[in-house]
């Protein structure tokens, strides 16, 4: 009987160890699954940022022509206001051109940062930092549409990363230029309702609308009413704002669409 016994738990402790070693090891690939599932949205984020960039790149290039064609004027009239003996309007060009050389740094700059990926870091962020960040990306594209903006306090701090939150943003009035190519009054509005917590933000256009056969599928992937629209950009703008706390869903509008992104006041 002894012998049975210990045979019995011998038994008993072979099965238990098999199953602990079985689970070890689900635990194992359930969690490099997961990291492969964390690096494969971190890529797919930073592949919507670069093809938002693509997408932008003559704008950037007309936005960058302008200050560069200012510039050799400036210059080349320098010169000759030198050979006059001019020297205060020398300086005058030389002023220009310094703002000038500003504004494509701040151009390029902004580029840079949007296209690097995001390094996770969450923290309080000027929410009006994150919208001129994406007015200067977007800055030809918007200036085809009326763009009304609300009164954001400087002092405004939400919860986010802010490329990430950028990235959004550039998403949806990306959205809204396209969905308004062609019209004489194309219009975007922002909108912000402040609440104790929590902070909303609202781009709304007056386009069309959203497709009504989409409307119930439009967070996810590949669902677009474009016809080179890749269906990816809302998905990965609501699969960041679940990351930083907040949300991003369709509210009802009675002209056009409008996207309400609501966050985490710092």
């Amino acid at each position: 009987r002894a012998r049975r016994r210990a045979g019995r738990t011998a038994a008993l402790e072979a099965a238990v160890a098999a199953r602990t070693a079985d689970l070890s090891r689900e635990i194992a690939e359930r969690a490099a699954a997961e990291a492969r599932a964390a690096d494969l949205r971190d890529d797919l984020r930073q592949a919507n940022r670069l093809a938002a960039l693509g997408q932008i790149t003559a704008s950037v290039a007309h936005e960058t022509a302008q200050p560069v064609a200012a510039i050799r004027n400036y210059a080349a009239a320098g010169e000759q206001l030198l050979d006059r003996g001019q020297v205060e309007e020398v300086r005058g060009n030389l002023r220009a051109i310094d703002r000038l050389t500003e504004r494509i740094g701040a151009v390029t700059a902004e580029l840079r940062g949007f296209s690097r990926k995001g390094s996770g870091t969450i923290g309080p962020v000027p929410l009006i930092e994150v919208i001129d960040g994406a007015r200067l990306i977007l800055k030809e594209g918007l200036s085809r549409v009326v763009l009304s903006l609300p009164d954001i306090p400087f002092d405004l701090l939400v919860v986010a990363g802010r490329v990430r939150l950028e990235q959004v943003v550039v998403n949806l009035l990306q959205n809204a230029i396209e969905a308004l190519a062609g019209r004489a009054d194309a219009a975007v509005t922002l909108t912000l309702d402040l609440h104790p917590d929590t902070v909303v933000l609202t781009v709304a256009d007056n386009g069309p609308g959203i497709d009504p056969a989409i409307a119930s599928r439009l967070f996810t992937p590949f669902a677009t009413s474009r016809p080179k629209g890749l269906g990816l950009g809302l998905i990965i703008a609501q699969d960041i704002m679940g990351d930083l706390g907040g949300s991003l869903r369709l509210v009802p509008s009675t002209t056009g669409a409008a996207f309400a992104v609501e966050l985490r006041r710092a």
